[in-house]
């Protein structure tokens, strides 16, 4: 999206890409093994926040009009669980 329904988004959308920017800089280094990684078993791993993650922004982006469906959005659907069976990696 470049040109934005409203001016009122002018400044949401430079900040979107810029939240796209370092999210994926911060996951650059991060390896398989540590993704699947759970503390204590307790705590959702890194693959599965980055899903959700991304699950909000397809939201976020459906707001700002964007049409894309993130296509892995059933595993995230209104905060289900992590299901480890479901790992697609």
């Amino acid at each position: 999206m470049n040109k934005p329904k409203s001016q009122k988004l002018e400044i949401v959308i430079p900040a979107f890409r810029g939240h796209s920017q370092s999210f994926l800089m911060v996951l650059k280094d991060i390896s398989e093994e540590d993704a699947l990684k759970r503390i204590e078993g307790r705590t959702n791993h890194i693959i599965w926040m980055v899903g959700n993650f991304l699950d909000m922004r397809y939201a976020m982006g459906n707001v700002l009009g964007l049409t894309d469906v993130f296509p892995y959005k059933d595993f995230f659907f209104q905060g289900k669980a992590l299901d480890e069976s479901l790992i697609l990696i």
